[in-house]
């Protein structure tokens, strides 16, 4: 039985197309999630605590004992931190959160540059640890 070639070369075209599709799908769709954890900035003693009910801890220091609380939410690859002292906005990237830009800071709100939290700062998502233990 012989095949024609064009054959062949639909169902190779299609095969290539289902898996590029199949890469966009499962690939690149994590990359832009978060997980409920600890995230630590590797250069200060700094954690981000996210829950599985929307709510966050985030310690700016853990020697200095500053924190702050409220919700979060995430839409679009930007994780929103919502707390008394303002609103804080991370991108979201392959486990890792990395801070945006302060918004909407009051004038009586957390300046995160003055606990070295500056736009760029990375915190790497952690394992073993919890609230508990780091407060």
């Amino acid at each position: 039985m012989k095949v024609k070639k064009s054959f062949v070369f639909y169902l190779v075209i299609f095969f290539c197309i289902c898996g590029i599709g199949l890469v966009f799908i499962f690939g690149f769709k994590g990359n832009n999630k978060i997980q409920e954890g600890i995230y630590k900035m590797e250069s200060l003693e700094s954690y981000i605590t996210l829950r599985a009910d929307k709510t966050f801890h985030f310690i700016l220091h853990i020697a200095a004992g500053h924190s702050l609380y409220g919700d979060y939410s995430v839409k679009n690859g930007i994780l929103t931190l919502y707390s008394q002292s303002g609103d804080y906005e991370f991108y979201i990237k392959n486990n890792k959160i990395i801070f945006k830009e302060e918004n909407n800071l009051s004038d009586w709100g957390t300046d995160l540059s003055n606990w070295g939290i500056d736009p760029g700062s990375e915190f790497v998502k952690t394992e073993g640890y919890f609230d508990e233990d780091i407060e």
